[in-house]
């Protein structure tokens, strides 16, 4: 009959490698998840620029409503959006 021996430095060295490969397999699904977020944020950024760009051109259009008082602002915010 033939036998196998197995050392303990063997059984501790397959452990450390299948813990090293399920850490690695963990980090690539982290980096694929992080990578998507900072797509989403990216594209957010984008859109938020380019909101600002429009205001600011809406701005030096003159395509803006003026108020002589914060009281006269929140009253036409109140009837506007009541």
């Amino acid at each position: 009959m033939d036998t196998a021996t197995v050392s303990t430095h063997d059984l501790n060295t397959l452990f450390l490698y299948r813990e090293v490969v399920a850490m690695r397999k963990n980090l690539d699904d982290l980096c694929i998840r992080l990578t998507k977020v900072i797509s989403q944020q990216q594209i957010k950024k984008t859109q938020w620029d380019l909101d600002i760009e429009a205001g600011l051109n809406d701005v030096k259009r003159g395509r803006v409503t003026k108020f002589s008082s914060i009281n006269e602002y929140l009253q036409t915010m109140q009837t506007k959006y009541s």
